[in-house]
């Protein structure tokens, strides 16, 4: 009897993947651009990617097990207007370990620290998942010092539930089996990704991502259990945060999905959500052309005007509205409306509206337009300001 009792407890037990000795940490093919630079805050070790200079910065903070390497295409794109510094989190990239467990809340006061550390002043601060939480965060608590937030599907806005805290109980049982370095983990880990990073373009960075899946495992398993704590939401603090905010949402995404979100993002009293074929992170995902459209509508926001720019965005408050708005170039003149209210162009050129619904139950038109030298594009916005600019 005990010889079989012994047999079936082997039998159960998980094989373990084989680990290559001497061989380098996987982490590090995501992590923030060189030259980096190490940091001791809080007695952490952050690795920074700094291009240094006096332009107003744009500090880009990345996702759980991933790294700043995430942010080389935001980089490409704003570092002649931003001076743009990336971070590694704490267990990622060239950082070193932390002494306390993942959250959005420790993120926020590394974050703060390393703000002080580098002495910035009125920061862009740019968040995916985690990385938005912790930007909120930080915001709320000294709105004086950023200039505006660009959040790419942030965590901490998600209403939480039954469903969520289910959802959140099966990821983090995978992510152990990954801390116990169960070769079960990686083929799941591998399909888990393949949801999240969903595009083509995004193929190089996915396999980086899950090649260092066993060395983030411990990091993402602490991760999810602080988000499914009440604590973790940060809708309380939305009316706090009266900077100009620039949503760009993947709407692809399954784990930080439009459709739970909405509510939350509707309370902010200055934003606009730009919609992206991506899984996660449209600034990581597509460059073309989902990362031109990213690029332009961040650069309107950011580099056109900042917190003017994205203040008078809709002149309609306490309700969502789906604006169309035709820039003409040559004089600088801009059309905002709804779209069943949507003016004629007149002399500037014909214009077609077809109304539309999408899963977000917001009003979408298309504007298909003839004129020479004008622009469309379709977004959803909510702002309390005046008049349109």
């Amino acid at each position: 009897m005990r010889p079989l009792f012994a047999l079936v407890l082997i039998s159960c037990t998980p094989a373990l993947r084989t680990i290559t000795p001497n061989e380098p940490p996987a982490r590090f093919a995501l992590a923030a651009a060189e030259p980096h630079s190490l940091h001791r805050v809080l007695g952490v070790d952050l690795s920074v990617h700094d291009v240094g200079g006096t332009r107003p910065v744009l500090l880009c903070l990345h996702a759980i097990g991933h790294g700043g390497g995430d942010f080389a295409q935001v980089e490409a794109a704003f570092g002649a207007d931003f001076r743009v510094i990336t971070v590694d989190w704490p267990g990622h990239g060239h950082s070193g370990a932390d002494t306390e467990p993942v959250s959005a809340q420790r993120y926020a006061v590394l974050l703060e620290a390393l703000i002080s550390e580098l002495k910035l002043e009125h920061v862009v601060l740019l968040g995916n998942s985690i990385g938005g939480a912790a930007a909120m965060r930080y915001a709320a608590a000294h709105p004086e010092s950023v200039r505006a937030l660009v959040l790419a599907n942030p965590g901490g806005l998600d209403p939480g539930g039954l469903f969520a805290g289910l959802f959140i109980g099966n990821l983090v049982r995978h992510f152990e089996q990954g801390e116990r370095n169960e070769a079960r983990f990686e083929p799941w880990f591998r399909g888990y990704y393949a949801d999240i990073l969903v595009t083509e373009s995004s193929r190089a960075q996915r396999e980086r991502v899950v090649a260092a899946g066993y060395e983030h495992a411990p990091l993402l398993a602490q991760a999810w259990r602080s988000f499914a704590s009440a604590e973790a939401n940060v809708s309380a603090l939305i009316p706090t945060l009266t900077m100009p905010v620039l949503f760009t949402w993947a709407k692809r995404d399954a784990l930080v999905s439009w459709d739970r979100n909405r509510a939350a993002v509707e309370r902010f009293p200055h934003a606009t959500v730009e919609f992206f074929d991506a899984g996660h992170a449209a600034f990581l995902e597509d460059p073309r052309p989902s990362a031109r459209r990213w690029r332009a509508s961040s650069r309107r926001s950011l580099v056109d005007g900042g917190a003017p720019g994205l203040r008078n965005v809709c002149p309609w408050p306490r309700r969502s509205v789906s604006t169309v708005v035709v820039r003409t170039p040559l004089t600088g003149r801009t059309a905002r409306a709804p779209a069943r209210r949507w003016p004629r162009p007149g002399s500037a050129g014909r214009s077609s509206i077809a109304t539309s619904s999408r899963s977000c139950s917001a009003r979408v038109a298309s504007v298909r337009s003839t004129a020479p030298g004008m622009r469309a594009r379709r977004r959803w916005s909510r702002s309390r300001c005046s008049s349109p600019s």
